[in-house]
């Protein structure tokens, strides 16, 4: 049987942490790291499972009242180029 492992790669500059799973399923992240992605308290978070990891990565929710129409985003683009 022919199994194969995937390792990411890790950077000497990388922050790396051994982190404990609480009762609810909770993980703490170190503070140099949420520090390094930009995380503070209350930010959301995008969780998936890839190849027997748990990523997890920064999310910026947007209003629906915050994106532009068409011709909104037509008019941005040339008083830019002005």
């Amino acid at each position: 049987m022919n199994t194969k492992v995937y390792t990411p790669s890790i950077k000497r500059e990388e922050a790396m942490a051994i982190s404990k799973v609480g009762q609810r399923r909770q993980v703490v992240i170190p503070k140099e790291i949420c520090e390094d992605v930009g995380l503070k308290e209350r930010d959301f978070v995008e969780i998936k499972e890839s190849r027997g990891f748990v990523l997890i990565k920064p999310k910026k929710l947007v209003d629906s009242d915050d994106i532009l129409i068409p011709e909104e985003e037509t008019m941005i683009k040339k008083g830019r180029r002005n």
